[in-house]
């Protein structure tokens, strides 16, 4: 290993993760929920991983996570959205930066021999865009030299192919989530490591948690 110590940027696909933590949830005999994820510990408990993967010395930097608020559920389930923020402001409280994009309404269509029909529903944007973006920006600005990306999400490779084209001599870093992963992401990385669904429960956030004058409590379905 160099002298040199790495600076490892995580960036987090919070609805990849959020997927995963589901699915844990849902294979849970006695139905243990680990939503309350504390971002911050968990990505600094797989450092070590990272360097052992890459051949070198590395310390966490920083931790961004994307998501979206659900606000368009506000009328029929505002408690979704009041547990994603207060999750979100014990969040920034760990110092995760936390970038949030939106919700777009959409409106699908069809037709059978009968009639045609329209559905409207909700899909998540800019997400993607928005890690690429940042991605970039922390490779250009020199914030960091090694980027670990959170997700099994294979849309992301386009991504990961622009920055290491751009700046060879960063290293990308794939964390797949339990039990979500991409072969093509993969294949574009340097070296690629996966969440065990026993570090989600290791790594949660203190219930309640303290927030200057204000404790929040972890959901009772979180």
């Amino acid at each position: 290993m160099s002298e040199k110590i790495y600076r490892v940027g995580f960036i987090i696909d919070g609805f990849n993760l959020y997927h995963s933590l589901d699915e844990v949830y849902r294979k849970d005999k006695e139905k243990h929920s680990t939503k309350w994820l504390n971002l911050q510990s968990l990505c600094q408990s797989y450092i070590q991983a990272i360097g052992q993967e890459l051949g070198e010395r590395v310390a966490l930097e920083r931790v961004d996570y994307f998501s979206a608020l659900a606000t368009h559920l506000t009328a029929k389930h505002p408690e979704k959205v009041i547990k994603h923020k207060d999750y979100i402001r014990c969040l920034e409280k760990t110092e995760v930066r936390v970038n949030l994009g939106r919700f777009k309404k959409k409106e699908i269509k069809y037709r059978n021999h009968k009639c045609r029909v329209s559905i409207f529903t909700h899909e998540e944007k800019e997400t993607d865009v928005a890690l690429a973006v940042s991605a970039f920006e922390l490779f250009h600005n020199d914030t960091i030299d090694v980027l670990a990306v959170v997700s099994g999400d294979s849309d992301l490779v386009p991504a990961v192919q622009a920055v290491k084209r751009n700046f060879p001599d960063k290293k990308v870093v794939a964390v797949f989530p339990s039990g979500r992963k991409s072969d093509d992401l993969e294949k574009n990385v340097d070296a690629s490591i996966r969440i065990s669904s026993k570090a989600y429960a290791k790594h949660q956030l203190p219930n309640p948690f303290q927030l200057d004058n204000l404790q929040i409590a972890k959901p009772e379905t979180w």
